[in-house]
């Protein structure tokens, strides 16, 4: 007796949930192999494959799920993700929008928006969106860090800085914000605060050349 489409769907987000990427693309397979337009399968499939590093395919998949469900918000937003993969900003600012216009209102797709903005090099634009999305999840850390690195490169130092502190203060551990805390006070030339913020950095990113040259190189500590 074969299985309903509408469990095996369940089946398959099951498997994406516990990681198991093959498992959840043979059961899309199966679903699309009964109906080839099954939007949910074409979008599920195409997640699978950007988590897998092949963004251009997940393009096609997901576009093409909506072909079908044209006004799916988390569709246009995973759309978006993958044409930012990809490099394709402008696109991907297009989807974000389009996920926004129909009702998604997240932080983190404001924080995408914000990126792909960034990108663009509009970082005016880009400081809007991601003061958004820190509006509507304070304390978010990757929200944080991209802010300060917007600020960052909108000239704007100690603003940045205080997104960075924000950030160690409530994650002391977190890699990315020791290593920000230390750029951010090299360009300000506080080099005894940058230096062992960067030692950090090094420890949390031990196969990152840049961080030991940064610290090894220009700081000699």
């Amino acid at each position: 007796m074969s299985i309903p489409i509408a469990e095996k769907l369940q089946q398959a987000f099951g498997r994406f949930n516990a990681r198991d990427l093959a498992g959840t693309e043979r059961l899309c397979s199966e679903i699309l192999g009964a109906v080839p337009r099954h939007p949910d399968a074409l979008h599920l499939l195409g997640v699978v494959r950007m988590v897998s590093g092949k963004p251009q395919e997940a393009v096609s998949f997901i576009g093409r799920a909506l072909e079908v469900t044209p006004r799916d918000a988390a569709m246009q937003e995973n759309l978006g993700m993958a044409r930012a993969a990809l490099g394709e900003y402008g696109a991907a600012e297009a989807a974000f929008r389009q996920a926004l216009d129909l009702g998604a209102a997240h932080a983190q797709l404001h924080m995408r928006l914000g990126m792909a903005l960034a990108a663009q090099d509009r970082m005016a634009e880009a400081e809007q969106a991601l003061r958004t999305a820190a509006a509507r999840a304070p304390g978010d850390a990757d929200v944080l860090l991209n802010l300060g690195g917007v600020l960052a490169g909108l000239g704007r130092a100690e603003e940045a800085l205080a997104c960075f502190r924000n950030v160690a203060a409530s994650q002391p551990r977190h890699p990315a914000a020791h290593y920000n805390l230390g750029m951010a006070n090299f360009h300000l030339k506080k080099y005894q605060v940058a230096i062992p913020e960067l030692k950090l950095g090094a420890k949390a990113f031990p196969n990152n050349s840049e961080i030991y040259d940064l610290v090894s190189e220009k700081f000699k500590a």
